[in-house]
């Protein structure tokens, strides 16, 4: 394994793990009763997205890129199952970075709540609640990318 792709692998780990971490942040969300205990949560999912998810998921793109320029396949044609690889993996971190826009607007909608208001019921906190929640939709694209690529050994 060349480093390039050692850096891609490192990257998807880095980003399959935190979006993991990601979906036992919002589960435990849902049953986290306080003010402070959601506050928390709110702002960890914020960070791990700024600091870790995010640029993983953007490290995940660019080094993709650059293997498909090393193998010499960025001008392609494609093999129809490298069309299917690009386009899911494309379609999760396209996903997943629309899902940080989303925890951030989250976050602050949170702390514009005044402290007298439960943020849980603000409307705006629960819009921004559900936006993150239909992100989702994008996990099972990146468990094809990561199948297709897997089980063509690229």
């Amino acid at each position: 394994m060349n480093l390039l792709r050692a850096i891609h692998l490192l990257g998807l780990i880095a980003w399959f793990g935190t979006a993991a971490a990601d979906v036992v942040l919002e589960l435990s969300l849902g049953r986290t009763g306080t003010r402070d205990g959601r506050r928390a949560l709110v702002r960890l999912h914020q960070r791990v997205d700024l600091l870790v998810e995010g640029p993983a998921a953007v490290v995940v793109i660019v080094t993709g890129v650059m293997l498909l320029n090393e193998t010499g396949r960025l001008a392609g044609p494609w093999p129809g199952w490298l069309v299917w690889k690009v386009g899911c993996g494309v379609l999760a971190a396209a996903t997943n970075l629309v899902c940080a826009a989303f925890v951030v607007a989250r976050a602050r909608a949170f702390d514009a709540v005044p402290p007298s208001e439960d943020p849980w019921a603000s409307p705006s906190v629960r819009r921004w609640h559900r936006a993150i929640l239909a992100t989702g939709f994008g996990i099972p694209f990146a468990i094809g990318a990561f199948w297709l690529g897997f089980s063509h050994g690229s």
